[in-house]
């Protein structure tokens, strides 16, 4: 499992699949591997294969090993536009295992969406009671920092809280680049960008999304934020 983190951590995504499906064919800890491949074909860009996959890890998974599945698989659903499962998977994870962080995030980023901004106001507040104080979650999970930070600044910005949201923002960037893995680098660029569209300011936004694209340009991230550059530049 290690080779296949540290392919999926460099965004070497055959590399990584190929591995997965290597070992599959011995049967070897089956349950976790069709959840590390569906993961891998998450980040590849490759929903509806993930799906698959994450379906049948769920089937024998249990604890934190199912939660961290649902959180896969909600974000499946929710890159092929089937977001009110993707919260399903979400909340489900969340009972499962609260301290969950990135999966507060995701699905307060979820609720903003849809314009509900006290629901994602309860997410983001049960995050910081489970994991404990802000500065402590920065030093532990970078990436887990910059996920609900985005969140909350985007939060801010709903509620007019401009100057919160911007100062939020700043430090949710400054520390993205200490997120060692490619493809949730990315992720935290994709999210400060759409935070930056929430504060609207479009250049800051595109040049977040520019930052995503460069770091995985061949994953999900990448490619959302490759289509979010392609909707804003005007036709000539």
């Amino acid at each position: 499992m290690f080779w296949i983190r540290r392919s999926l951590e460099e965004a070497r995504y055959d590399e990584a699949l190929g591995r997965c499906r290597f070992l599959l064919r011995w049967k070897l800890a089956e349950s976790r591997l069709r959840a590390t491949l569906g993961t891998v074909l998450l980040m590849a860009g490759r929903a509806q294969e993930a799906e698959h996959e994450l379906r049948r890890s769920l089937a024998e998974s249990e604890g934190r090993e199912e939660a961290a599945t649902l959180w896969a698989l909600g974000s499946a659903l929710v890159a092929l536009g089937r977001k009110p499962e993707g919260a399903t998977m979400y909340r489900t994870a969340l009972e499962i295992d609260p301290g969950m962080v990135p999966v507060h995030g995701d699905l307060a980023a979820l609720e903003l969406d849809c314009g509900n901004l006290d629901a994602a106001r309860a997410v983001l507040d049960h995050a910081w009671k489970v994991t404990g104080e802000e500065h402590g979650l920065r030093r532990r999970n970078p990436r887990d920092f910059v996920y609900v930070q985005a969140s909350r600044a985007r939060l801010l910005a709903g509620n007019k809280r401009f100057a919160e949201a911007s100062a939020t923002l700043e430090n949710a960037t400054r520390q993205v680049g200490r997120v060692r893995s490619k493809p949730a680098r990315a992720g935290g660029w994709w999210r400060i960008g759409q935070a930056h569209l929430a504060l609207k300011n479009q250049d800051q936004a595109m040049l977040a999304f520019e930052n995503a694209r460069q770091v995985d340009p061949d994953g999900y991230y990448g490619h959302l934020a490759a289509g979010a550059i392609t909707a804003s530049t005007p036709v000539s």
